[in-house]
């Protein structure tokens, strides 16, 4: 018998050495291993419910996308078709007031977007400007009315003043 050389005490010390390193290889083989399949479990429930919602988000995300094409007026036209638009729009709203002068659209690139910014001059009294801006603001879909600008110019051969309001009309698009 090996052990009878030993004193108690050695044995004892011996005996508690194995037991920490039998608790330290079911430390090792088994809690670890447990507690990262508990954060792992976690992890996947909350992708899975992630995931659950994916086609609520997906949803909303395309309605949110379609509202603000909307107000950005992103349309397929080209800038002289968007020209003509306002043209005709403007002689269809009010007739009374005429189109003074069109400048050239601006374009402003940037990120993948393009920004055309038109702008037109149009002479009426108050009321139809003001008609105009209205049917601008909610019946045209081809640009979005950004600003508006309203001044007066007064004529030196008749000592009158005219009214005359600036469109400024913004179309968005992908480039």
């Amino acid at each position: 018998m090996k052990f009878l050389n030993y004193t108690y005490k050695q044995l004892n010390l011996f005996l508690l050495l194995m037991a920490v390193f039998v608790l330290l290889l079911i430390y090792r083989q088994t809690i670890v291993p447990t507690f990262n399949l508990y954060r792992e479990c976690g992890q996947m429930e909350l992708q899975l419910e992630k995931a659950q919602n994916a086609t609520t988000r997906l949803n909303i995300l395309k309605s949110e996308y379609r509202r603000l094409n909307k107000i950005a007026g992103n349309s397929k036209l080209t800038n002289e078709e968007i020209r003509q638009a306002i043209l005709s729009n403007t002689n269809l709203f009010t007739d009374a007031a005429h189109i003074a002068s069109i400048k050239e659209p601006h374009v402003y690139t940037a990120d993948n977007m393009e920004v055309v910014t038109h702008q037109v001059d149009i002479q009426g009294n108050f009321k139809e400007l003001i008609t105009i801006t209205n049917q601008f603001e909610n019946k045209f879909t081809d640009a979005r009315l950004s600003a508006l600008k309203f001044y007066t110019v007064e004529d030196n051969r008749t000592k009158k003043n005219s009214l005359y309001g600036t469109f400024y009309f913004q179309n968005f698009k992908k480039q």
